[in-house]
């Protein structure tokens, strides 16, 4: 199942996200059809464009923009680059991976990081180039001359530097992507049955301790959650965190008999565990459009907060019984780590999604010289999110 979800993971980061756009032609007829996001933002210098049959493949000197809801592109075939909008006005902002760009009138300018340089012996920060461009840029409001040298080559402050500057000097402009959140919680609930596999595998050594114990248990459990997915849709829309706090109460019989010189040996074993887990799994988008798929991997914090287990044996010889015992069946960590993984198609409704999802984990409950004994399991859960 991991070496599954591994492949699912990778082949999405392979995968396009592909959504209703358009291109602008050279002749600016707008065309509609699906736009690649990912290929835009991954390279700045094709736009990939499907009409109904076929994909089609722009550089900068074939279209003049394209777009997909509040993003838009526009073609610059001197710089050879597509770049993304973010405010259009008297001082425009763009973006483009790796770089941002200020302009102004016709003039153009590269926007580049800080950078460290060693002098005399030793080494100081120095302003970049683009500060300085900036500030003459904005010399008619004098007023943001302090902020320039505490400015840094984000997304965010450059935002919100151009923007306080357009405003300055009473310049109307138009802001991009408002509809995109720097930062988006989901909360949810959670249900769904759970089928786990407890293994108990008894060592050469000190294992005849636990011979009343069977090698693996099967049971069905129900299990109940609540969730929240923090995303950050600015930087990346695909990636996620998804944390959770889940509540399960699971129970495992078994018999197990076997005969020894003339003596018959019946064991009755009964596990009950209550736990809490906390999963915390970093998910990816493997597939857009109306029905997005999910993959997820991470670990889980668990809480066995109510255990008991009890073995009661009996010993007969030629059909007499000789003793009857009870005992602790199998020692339960109170508290442990797990591996999960997972893969939760959505279905988009107004204001909420419906989500169904598979999941598959591992945790250890007991790890001995004489014993070491593990839980997997496998979940089919339904799941209501607000978005």
């Amino acid at each position: 199942m991991a070496g599954v979800m591994a492949i699912l993971i990778l082949h999405g980061f392979a995968q396009s996200d592909q959504v209703s756009g358009y291109i602008v032609n050279l002749q600016s007829d707008t065309l509609h059809g699906i736009i690649d996001l990912k290929a835009a933002s991954k390279s700045n210098t094709i736009c990939r464009f499907k009409t109904e049959t076929q994909w089609y493949e722009y550089s900068v000197h074939d279209i003049a923009a394209f777009g997909a809801g509040s993003r838009l592109f526009v073609a610059w075939p001197n710089e050879g680059i597509f770049a993304e909008i973010l405010i259009r006005g008297s001082l425009s902002l763009y973006i483009s991976p790796g770089a941002f760009w200020l302009q102004k009138q016709e003039e153009i300018f590269r926007v580049e990081p800080h950078r460290r340089r060693p002098e005399s012996g030793t080494a100081r920060e120095t302003s970049p180039r683009w500060m300085g461009v900036l500030s003459l840029m904005t010399a008619d409001c004098p007023g943001l001359k302090e902020d320039i040298a505490k400015l840094k080559s984000t997304e965010r402050e450059l935002l919100g530097f151009v923007k306080a500057y357009n405003s300055c000097i009473n310049n109307p402009f138009t802001e991009y992507k408002t509809d995109i959140p720097w930062i988006l919680l989901s909360p949810g609930i959670s249900t769904g049955i759970s089928r786990n596999n407890l293994i108990a595998k008894r060592m050469a050594r000190g294992g005849e301790e636990f011979i009343h114990l069977s090698d693996n248990y099967y049971t069905l459990s129900q299990n109940f959650g609540i969730q929240l997915t923090t995303s950050f849709p600015r930087f990346h829309q695909n990636i996620s965190l998804l944390t959770e706090i889940n509540y399960m109460q699971s129970e495992y019989s078994s018999s197990v008999t076997y005969d020894r010189n003339r003596r018959n040996f019946y064991h009755d074993t009964h596990i009950q565990i209550s736990s809490i887990a906390i999963p915390i799994a970093l998910q990816y988008k493997i597939l857009g459009g109306p029905l997005p798929v999910f993959a997820h991997i991470g670990f889980s914090v668990i809480s066995n907060f109510k255990s008991s287990s009890l073995a009661t044996s009996e010993v007969l010889w030629d059909n007499y019984t000789v003793y009857n015992t009870q005992q602790e069946a199998l020692p339960i960590n109170k508290n442990e780590l797990g591996f999960l993984t997972g893969i939760t198609a959505h279905y988009p409704l107004p204001g909420f999604s419906l989500g169904v999802g598979a999941r598959y984990q591992s945790e250890m409950i007991n790890n001995s010289n004489s014993l070491a004994s593990y839980v997997n399991k496998l979940s089919l859960n339904l799941i209501l999110k607000l978005r």
